[in-house]
């Protein structure tokens, strides 16, 4: 008689009484920021898209959007996410600085492109690259999410056990 795929991938026994999706909630509530900020991003594009040029509304949420979003995602991205809610806070002031500069760069890649440095064609591009870094942040989110953050280490400033004692490279 054949086996089932969840036998053949061991899945009754590697996790006795409990399904492997058990913690897709955890992992949600952990990334409430990127689920926030991917609901910023889809509402930003039905406006954008959806909605008359002159509509304030419209005006409103594309700028914080802009000014906002590209620059916190690239942080997530590139940043070992952070556990407080205060190094959360630091990385939106410090996604509210890059924000501007990443548009800008955005924007002059649409140089390149047959009808560039149109409204449409620069929210598209933004719309598309925070997609893209919403799914990248969310990926390394989930996979240093069975590690220990630096600050959970009970040895001095963070390193890890055994490196201030080890010879290092420097020795050899």
């Amino acid at each position: 008689m054949p086996r089932s795929a969840s036998h053949r991938f061991g899945w009754p026994y590697r996790y006795p009484g409990r399904s492997p999706w058990a913690d897709a909630g955890a992992r949600l509530r952990r990334s409430a920021d990127l689920v926030a900020a991917a609901a910023f991003i889809a509402l930003a594009a039905s406006l954008a898209f959806f909605t008359p040029f002159g509509n304030p509304v419209r005006v409103f949420i594309t700028l914080v959007f802009l000014f906002t979003v590209p620059g916190y995602l690239l942080v997530q991205t590139l940043v070992v996410p952070a556990r407080p809610a205060a190094s959360r806070w630091v990385h939106a002031l410090l996604g509210v600085g890059i924000s501007p500069a990443v548009v800008g760069l955005l924007a002059l890649s649409t140089a390149m492109i047959p009808g560039a440095f149109r409204p449409v064609v620069i929210i598209s591009i933004v719309i598309g690259a925070c997609a893209a870094l919403a799914a990248a942040a969310f990926g390394r989110r989930s996979l240093h999410s069975g590690q220990k953050h630096a600050t959970d280490s009970p040895t001095p400033h963070g390193f890890p056990r055994g490196w201030a004692h080890s010879a290092g490279p420097a020795a050899k």
